[in-house]
């Protein structure tokens, strides 16, 4: 289980030798804290940037949650990722580390931690800090998510078929469980491609209509062009962290 450790230095000499020792002093168990997730407020301006890339989140939120003020923790996906935060919410005063995605807008004056990078979006306004402090784990994190809610296809397939099984109509709770937790655009998608009549809350198939080429969705389209977007800065994003620092360095310099 994870542990909570204080360390010392101790100046060590033997037979002539003299090194550094590290002395434990105290170990506790970590103590997981509460992830709120964030009101969404309007926000205008420009954040001042701390890029501390690939230097390890834990480290970096540690540094930020000292400072008392209110963090906002920016990531891809809030359910998948807010179990994962219990612990570094752990090191904020109760009720300072708040978890959101990108696009949504968030209180001007907290820091922005950003965990993930965004796929396209840009950084909500503020006066508070943005650190960028994602990592390789956490760009592939990000690709992933953004492949799930490009890559319609087979989930439009799948809720189609269901659909069909269901005799070509559902609603209410039938409806969300055929959708099983699937994006409700596909549900636009078969009424633009003509496949059906949608109203809120039901969803009507008319079995009879042709097969339909699906670029022809102005929404199936728009996901694909968000997905390429996004391949296109995540890929980028992966290439920089791998490069040694020196590299970087100069590449920001030039």
């Amino acid at each position: 289980a994870p542990q909570d450790a204080v360390v010392g230095l101790e100046r060590n000499e033997w037979r002539g030798s003299v090194e550094a020792r590290p002395v434990l002093r105290a170990l506790c168990a970590t103590q997981a804290g509460e992830v709120r997730l964030a009101d969404p407020a309007h926000a205008d301006g420009t954040r001042p940037v701390w890029d501390r890339r690939g230097q390890g989140i834990a480290g970096v939120a540690g540094e930020l949650l000292q400072s008392g003020d209110l963090v906002v923790a920016m990531c891809g996906d809030a359910s998948r990722r807010r179990d994962g935060l219990g612990l570094i919410a752990g090191l904020a005063p109760s009720g300072r580390l708040e978890l959101a995605e990108w696009g949504q807008t968030v209180d001007p004056a907290a820091h922005i931690l950003a965990i993930d990078p965004p796929a396209a979006e840009e950084p909500p306004g503020g006066s508070g800090l943005l650190v960028k402090a994602w990592g390789i784990p956490e760009v592939q994190f990000a690709l992933s998510v953004a492949e799930q809610a490009g890559n319609l296809r087979v989930p439009l397939a799948e809720v189609y078929r269901a659909l069909r099984d269901a005799g070509g109509f559902a609603e209410g709770e039938q409806l969300q469980a055929i959708l099983g937790g699937r994006p409700e655009c596909l549900l636009d998608i078969i009424s633009e491609l003509g496949l059906g009549t949608v109203a809120p809350g039901s969803c009507r198939l008319d079995l009879d209509a042709p097969k339909a080429d699906l670029d022809a969705s102005p929404t199936y389209a728009a996901a694909q062009r968000r997905l390429a977007q996004a391949r296109i800065a995540l890929r980028a994003e992966a290439e920089w962290l791998e490069l040694p620092a020196g590299e970087r360095l100069a590449g920001e310099l030039a």
